[in-house]
């Protein structure tokens, strides 16, 4: 059978010079906080605050797309952790896993956004071949800097290549 709606599928990775340990913990819409500027989520369902299978969380993202329900669908530490997130226009599932390389972190992204309404195709179309790489290089930097740093590198220097 023919999807009806778009869909993007894409992936990204990069080196972090952190261990799986210390980066894990940080892939956490509560922890995010901490490392992305303007970032906010609430928790909906958690027994710890954080990050665990089947905690609930919503999102007001930066982005058009709208506020998102995110569900952890996957929590398997320091290794993987999956989000399945929901808008009025798109439903994303957000895979991340930490492999460890060398003095660091093989982290890799993908990325699987389909479109729910009509315009959730125009959002999926305009995306263009690499979504994951477009969202994730300067927030894969935002984080490397937190980890090195302890402190937030501001949003337009991340998108910017800095840091």
């Amino acid at each position: 059978m023919e999807s009806v709606r778009k869909r993007s599928v894409s992936d990204y990775s990069r080196h972090i010079a952190a261990a799986p340990e210390a980066v894990f913990p940080l892939l956490c819409p509560v922890r995010e906080l901490e490392w992305i500027e303007g970032w906010r989520a609430e928790t909906l369902h958690s027994a710890s605050g954080l990050a665990e299978l089947d905690a609930v969380f919503t999102t007001a993202p930066l982005s058009d797309v709208g506020p998102e329900v995110w569900v952890c669908s996957r929590h398997e530490p320091p290794r993987r952790v999956d989000y399945v997130r929901v808008g009025r226009h798109t439903a994303i599932r957000l895979q991340l896993t930490l492999e460890p390389a060398g003095q660091g972190t093989a982290l890799a992204a993908l990325l699987v956004v389909s479109a729910l309404t009509q315009d959730g195709d125009a959002i999926v179309a305009a995306m263009g071949e690499s979504p994951c790489a477009a969202l994730f290089a300067p927030c894969f930097r935002m984080l490397e800097y937190f980890l090195r740093t302890g402190i937030m590198l501001p949003r337009a220097q991340a998108l910017a290549g800095q840091g």
